[in-house]
């Protein structure tokens, strides 16, 4: 709809019926900023989730290469090296 019509349909409207959608406008307005601030909300949880499951397998890399060079092991960093030792 067009933004003139749609401001004289509700022009034409009687005071208490303007007031009725005034009050839906408000609360579209308020349900959208609810709803943003939620989502907002949560992809703020998903990250902060995400960097903490980054730093746990950082830990546990590092702990497994303490390991192996506590028990004289020679550490690799590369993965294919390891399988190719191994065939």
């Amino acid at each position: 709809m067009e933004q003139g019509r749609v401001w004289r349909e509700f022009t034409s409207l009687p005071p208490e019926y303007q007031q009725q959608v005034a009050d839906f406008i408000a609360f579209l307005r308020y349900r959208y900023e609810k709803l943003r601030s939620i989502k907002k909300g949560t992809d703020e949880a998903l990250v902060q989730r995400i960097q903490k499951q980054e730093q746990s397998k950082k830990l546990g890399q590092k702990i497994f290469r303490l390991r192996q060079f506590d028990l004289g092991e020679e550490v690799h960093t590369d993965r294919d090296a390891i399988y190719a030792e191994r065939l």
